[in-house]
């Protein structure tokens, strides 16, 4: 998995690493889909992804 060397991931990069599209990423983050319990901040209408909690959530699915 591709880490952020920025402290956080967008909704494109998120999207990459889970073989989906931003947009998929985007909609889940605002309707508070099921499953998608990691933290964002919405910055006027962007949406920046915490790279810590982002990567933590995703070994706690992905990995053995």
């Amino acid at each position: 998995m591709k880490t952020s060397n920025k402290g956080y991931y967008t909704p494109a990069e998120v999207g990459e690493i889970l073989k989906t599209s931003s947009q998929m990423v985007r909609i889940s983050l605002r309707q508070n889909a099921k499953g998608w319990d990691f933290p964002y901040i919405l910055v006027g209408r962007c949406i920046r992804i915490p790279a810590k909690s982002f990567d933590e959530w995703y070994r706690e699915r992905f990995t053995e």
